[in-house]
């Protein structure tokens, strides 16, 4: 199998991984919010937000660098693991009991900071995991990640129904986290096992290595995190104009913003996987790591235009058939949001450039910029506007990490990217947007009540705007063969 078609082949499984995965978080979505409601969403949702907050400490880059270290190093790949696991299970001890212990100073209620104590355990588990999947990333077999990572949220999905039928509230939801994490683990670490032997080893100089290259990008995480997740921490315990209460704001809002973060995840993936050939490209070839940068552009533009358009008409749909009628004020954040999931796409994709070029030490004067504006502009405006604000501040924040990475391609690598595409995929999303348009106006007259039916009839409007937009595509060339051909099944010289 050519290195091309290797990465079509880990795209697709992680797209058809993460369809499953995202169907049992849209559950999970949709039972949480109806069984907890506004604010006991809010509680749950402030509770991850909190602890994911942290989890970025304990990853500290590593796992952008170990993929792209093992992808150049095969011979080393067993050291690399070795001291990558020693680091991460060291880190997670550090990171998450500090994390527990602060919690108990924060001005939260005894639910949350219970939950908060419980999920740091959780989350420790996910930060082990992910030297496994450093492996899985790094020799593209990513099918043991998708097999571990439906294992862990089924058990998680099948854990908190269990728990709910029992009456129990937030903080056995997060032991569901626990139990099922613990489990992703175990498999993970047997998956791994087949591929490399996994024994945990300390050679200071790898290790030095692996914290010296992933310290700067590291750094670069932890501001990207604080503008990932600061809004919904302030949004959850900044006093609110008008007497609105924080619980309740972030439930709103984390319905929108977990829409947002299922979104993102699917992008991720693709430049994921083409990561590591950038990285070998970049040292080797850089036409064609200019090549696979400009593909990989067109693919995020044909991707993006669609699902903004989409979104934009279909929000109100979106909330009320995941969550109910008592979230629909989320479909107004979700409508802005939108928009930073889509130059989140661009940005990420700069931003993993710039790391396969050894280049990581100057994103930390964009995360640095965005975080500094996405606080300040936070803590002036979400006392005010609430979660509006916050929506808001992340358009524009996304829009500024895509206009300094450009920058650093464009100055450093010579990189420009083309748009020549971009009018016509616009064009194909106008087209679909009139036909969702025309069929949201027909079907609100008999929107049924029961949740089924209107998760089936919602189904069936995407499928046929999906269907629509290729269509449109491909007329007007945005889309061909050809570039299907080039994008995944051409032979790597």
């Amino acid at each position: 199998m050519t290195l091309t078609r290797k990465v079509a082949y880990n795209t697709i499984v992680q797209i058809i991984g993460k369809i499953v995965t995202t169907t049992f978080s849209l559950a999970l979505v949709v039972v949480l919010t109806n069984y907890l409601g506004v604010v006991g969403y809010g509680e749950y949702t402030t509770i991850f937000a909190y602890v994911g907050f942290f989890s970025v400490f304990a990853d500290l880059g590593l796992y952008m660098i170990s993929v792209r270290e093992i992808s150049k190093n095969e011979n080393d790949t067993e050291k690399i693991v070795g001291n990558l696991l020693i680091i991460r299970i060291t880190l997670a001890a550090i990171i998450f009991s500090s994390a527990a212990i602060i919690s108990l100073f924060m001005p939260y209620s005894v639910t949350v900071k219970n939950g908060i104590i419980l999920a740091s355990v959780a989350i420790a588990f996910v930060t082990i995991t992910q030297a496994f999947t450093t492996i899985f990333q790094a020799k593209l077999k990513m099918h043991f990640f998708v097999i571990t990572d439906i294992i862990g949220r089924l058990s998680v999905l099948g854990l908190t129904l269990f728990f709910i039928q029992a009456q129990k509230g937030v903080v056995y939801v997060v032991l569901a986290y626990i139990l099922g994490d613990l489990i992703n683990l175990i498999i993970a670490f047997f998956l791994a096992n087949r591929l490399v032997k996994i024994r945990p080893q300390f050679d200071w100089a790898i290790s030095k290595k692996l914290l010296q290259y992933s310290i700067p990008l590291g750094i670069a995480g932890i501001l990207g995190m604080i503008q990932f997740k600061i809004d919904t921490l302030f949004l959850s315990f900044l006093p609110l104009k008008g007497g609105l209460s924080n619980m309740h704001e972030v439930g709103i809002y984390g319905v929108s913003y977990k829409i947002v973060e299922v979104l993102v995840t699917f992008p991720s993936m693709f430049i994921g996987s083409v990561f590591p050939i950038l990285s070998n490209y970049l040292s080797n070839n850089n036409e064609k790591a200019k090549d696979v940068f400009q593909k990989a552009l067109d693919f995020l533009i044909i991707v993006a235009l669609p699902m903004i358009v989409g979104t934009l008409i279909l929000s109100p749909k979106i909330i009320t058939t995941i969550s109910g009628s008592s979230f629909i004020l989320a479909s107004n954040a979700l409508r802005i949001l939108i928009f930073a999931v889509a130059f989140s796409f661009i940005g990420n994709l700069f931003s993993h450039v710039i790391i396969s070029a050894n280049l990581q030490k100057k994103l930390i004067y964009v995360t640095l910029s965005a975080s500094i504006f996405n606080i300040i502009t936070n803590l002036i405006f979400i006392p005010y506007f609430s979660y509006m604000a916050a929506a808001i501040n992340t358009v524009i924040t996304e829009l500024l990490i895509v206009i300094l990475t450009f920058r650093i391609i464009y100055k450093n690598m010579g990189i420009k990217p083309s748009y020549k595409l971009l009018s016509r995929a616009l064009l194909a999303s106008v087209f679909m947007g009139a036909f969702v348009f025309f069929i949201d106006k027909l079907v609100s007259g008999f929107w049924p009540k029961e949740k089924l039916y209107q998760l089936i009839i919602f189904l069936i409007i995407v499928v046929l705007s999906v269907l629509i937009y290729f269509f449109f595509a491909y007329l007007l060339r945005a889309i061909s063969k050809e570039d299907v051909k080039k994008i995944f099944i051409s032979k790597n010289e």
